[in-house]
């Protein structure tokens, strides 16, 4: 839907609906392409697309084409279409797996039910793994950030994809302390109070 002709209150008409919904952030930094261009004269490659959201319905019983379109007409948006991947289709939201287009935040996508997270936090490539990595390492340079705590609280609030990698890491990091590699600090009985104090203080890493 474009921000130009949505109603106003497009959340509440979403909600009233009594379906499960995702919105994508407000879509403001895209451009029509070659492709655009070649089905839609109008569409001038170069040039920028109005201001818009992508959005997905999950439905509970079988609808036709009718029964949805009768609900984005409300929203004055275009003619929808299935989504033969709905993981792809929320992806899309962010532009996760097109680099090339301008990219969107996790946080900014609306979550009305749809459950978000079991679509969009799939197994990450070695390559995306490294760029978040290497998007965190500058972070905690710019930032002068020393503890793995203080970086794993900032991904919780801010940003997903690096929580998401992040939770991984601190567990093995709990399970390496448990297994005793500081034994002068931790108790052979897995004492995870002290270890998640120890885990407070910063772990330095060569």
């Amino acid at each position: 839907m474009y921000e130009d002709s949505a109603p106003k209150n497009y959340l509440d008409v979403l909600q009233s609906q009594q379906i499960a919904f995702a919105l994508s952030p407000w879509h403001d930094k895209d451009f029509w392409n070659e492709i655009d261009e070649k089905e839609n004269p109008m569409h001038k490659a170069g040039t920028p697309k109005k201001k818009h959201r992508h959005g997905v319905f999950k439905f509970d019983s079988l609808k036709n084409l009718e029964q949805v379109k009768a609900i984005t007409d409300i929203l004055n948006s275009p003619r929808p279409r299935i989504a033969n991947s709905p993981t792809a289709a929320i992806q899309y939201f962010t532009h996760k797996n097109t680099p090339e287009k301008a990219q969107y935040e996790v946080k900014d996508i609306i979550d009305g039910g749809l459950g978000v997270d079991d679509y969009y936090l799939t197994a990450l490539t070695r390559s995306q793994k490294k760029k978040i990595v290497t998007e965190m390492i500058t972070f905690m340079r710019q930032n002068k950030i020393d503890r793995l705590s203080t970086l794993i609280e900032y991904a919780q609030d801010n940003k997903p994809e690096w929580f998401d990698l992040l939770q991984d890491h601190y567990l093995k990091t709990l399970e390496w302390l448990a297994n005793g590699y500081y034994q002068e600090k931790v108790s052979k009985k897995n004492d995870f109070q002290k270890i998640k104090s120890i885990l407070a203080e910063g772990v330095d890493y060569e």
